[in-house]
């Protein structure tokens, strides 16, 4: 009996938490363990958990009494995991009412699978309408590969781990872990996840509802995410480096830098408030405006990329790296009147919201 462990590292998420924890109860599927793990939350997250827990024997508890931020969560929550499968779930959104049934399906048709990529829907709290985005096979023809796709984030190979649904003796076996200590703790997981699964299948079907809401974890710019940015990113490097591979990779990883890390990083630095902008950030983000990385040659990797996708199936991706060759051109050739647009546009975004 195939069994799964469900991985949810949760701080100050009482709101949506009891939500999150029925949609995992309520599964057809009744052999599953949740790995509810409590960052030291000053809510009342912990109370919620625990009534659960003794509702529920398959709700495990782990009580951290000092905040860890989620890549310590997550990676705590993995070595107590003794599911066939690991699932990651965040606790303010919630599984699809049927999701590990289907899943389950498959699974017995495809058990030699290491990883496999479910679709997801976005929604707001208190709005019915939601954006569904189902995953793309890799185009064998084309000589797509799921790790290529993961570093280009197209057809639905996420950087995000709550799309993926991992064999754990994949995890075990190359000792996968995320960042510590970080703000985009999943970037660098993710990734190698890819690199080293041999098999990998694309599940066309919804599993997963994610929650967008302003008080979540993402949704507020800070100079740390910034800096913890630009980590990240050279964590991918150096992991591609250790693999002999960042030469075979490097304008795959270059398009997604500049795109992923470079372009909402300004983004980023521009939504902030003017007593959030020190000197030393300010020369910070001068220097990279400055540097190589926004060469001619670079901007044009980004807008062949554009002209490589095709309009309709992939939109979505078009617009990401059309938005960042734009932004990055006007940062390079017009900075302040960029500026002023896009500090423009992210408050009459924040108006509307």
């Amino acid at each position: 009996m195939v069994r799964f462990s469900v991985i949810s590292p949760i701080f100050n998420a009482s709101s949506y938490l009891i939500e999150s924890i029925r949609s995992v109860c309520k599964q057809e599927t009744q052999n599953w363990e949740l790995l509810a793990v409590n960052d030291a939350s000053t809510d009342s997250s912990l109370e919620v958990l625990q009534n659960y827990q003794q509702q529920d024997q398959r709700i495990k508890v782990i009580d951290l009494k000092e905040n860890k931020g989620q890549g310590y969560a997550r990676n705590l929550a993995l070595k107590k995991a003794k599911g066939d499968y690991v699932l990651f779930l965040d606790a303010d959104d919630c599984f699809a009412k049927d999701a590990l049934k289907q899943l389950l399906n498959i699974i017995k048709k495809k058990p030699k699978t290491e990883v496999f990529v479910w679709g997801y829907s976005l929604f707001q709290t208190g709005k019915k309408k939601r954006k569904v985005f189902l995953p793309q096979k890799p185009d064998k023809a084309k000589g797509e590969i799921p790790f290529q796709l993961g570093m280009l984030r197209r057809k639905g190979f996420s950087a995000v781990p709550w799309v993926y649904i991992v064999k754990r003796s994949l995890i075990e076996k190359h000792d996968l872990r995320f960042s510590e200590g970080i703000y985009f703790e999943d970037i660098e997981f993710t990734t190698s996840l890819l690199f080293y699964a041999k098999k990998v299948s694309v599940l066309p079907f919804v599993g997963y509802h994610y929650r967008k809401h302003p008080q979540s974890v993402t949704g507020r710019s800070s100079k740390q995410k910034i800096d913890n940015k630009f980590t990240a990113f050279t964590q991918i490097k150096t992991f591609l480096e250790d693999q002999g591979v960042f030469h075979q990779y490097q304008s795959l990883y270059l398009a997604r830098f500049l795109t992923f890390c470079v372009y909402t990083s300004f983004n980023d630095y521009f939504s902030l408030s003017k007593n959030e902008c020190d000197q030393e950030l300010d020369e910070y983000m001068y220097r990279i405006r400055k540097s190589k990385l926004l060469k001619k040659e670079n901007l044009l990797l980004l807008r062949n990329i554009v002209l490589s996708l095709p309009k309709e199936k992939e939109k979505f991706v078009r617009r990401m790296y059309l938005g960042a060759y734009a932004g990055l051109s006007g940062i390079k050739n017009r900075y302040y009147l960029h500026r002023f647009l896009t500090r423009l546009f992210i408050r009459l975004n924040r108006l509307k919201t």
